[in-house]
């Protein structure tokens, strides 16, 4: 009887310690920065050395020029991260590695946390296509997502859309206006800290899959970037 509690209770610690990537993990201590540890196992269930792992603040919006600090780590022989984050904040833990075509995204992360084991998973893609219900001229949008370092994706004219090499995990996209004058799309049209935008949320990207996001949005309820 006490060997099989032992044995349970060693399946606990094990579960308890390893992270897929659709995990959220809330929590960290107030009181300075502090350290956030994990270790990274690849796809092969080994341990994924030189592999960058990057800490991004929920209100992250990528090409802004109000972003706090991305914390930056690569992983060692052992697969170990260590990163010194914020404890006021939370943080997503980014990975995606292109050589290896796998990643992962672990959401809602804080300081003084053991985040044990992450399985990588293969990267995805989300794609789709954005229609506009107006009689107006379909508007540049830009499109991102808070938290992570997916960058802008202007909207082609006929709406469609595409972000590669995503990490499997849950993500939300954002939608909002480009200025029309006094930019470049794609190069210096990129959003602020203040966007006015659509939501599109419980967006979940699973190993090596494509995930399609298709709508059809009014103009009038896209809020224009700064």
């Amino acid at each position: 009887m006490r060997q099989v509690i032992r044995t349970v209770l060693s399946l606990l610690t094990i579960a308890i310690l390893s992270i897929r990537c659709t995990t959220g993990v809330a929590g960290g201590d107030p009181g300075g920065s502090e350290i956030t540890n994990g270790k990274v196992l690849s796809m092969a269930g080994v341990p994924a050395s030189n592999i960058r792992v990057s800490a991004y603040p929920l209100g992250y919006i990528a090409g802004s020029w109000g972003n706090s600090t991305v914390i930056t780590a690569f992983t060692d022989d052992t697969g170990g991260f260590t990163l010194d984050i914020d404890s006021n904040s939370l943080y997503n833990i980014y990975i995606a590695d292109s050589s290896s075509g796998s990643g992962c995204l672990v959401r809602d992360v804080g300081a003084r946390q053991n985040l044990g084991i992450i399985h990588l998973d293969s990267l995805g893609t989300i794609q789709g296509t954005i229609s506009i219900d107006s009689a107006q001229a379909a508007p540049v949008l830009a499109i991102y997502s808070k938290g992570t370092p997916l960058r802008v994706n202007i909207v082609s004219t006929d709406g469609i859309f595409k972000f590669g090499l995503v990490p499997s995990g849950s993500y939300s996209l954002s939608i909002a206006k480009m200025p029309p004058v006094g930019c470049i799309p794609g190069i210096d049209c990129l959003p602020g800290a203040d966007t006015s935008s659509v939501e599109i949320e419980n967006i979940t990207i699973e190993s090596g899959g494509t995930t399609v996001v298709d709508t059809l949005l009014n103009v009038q309820d896209i809020g224009e970037l700064p």
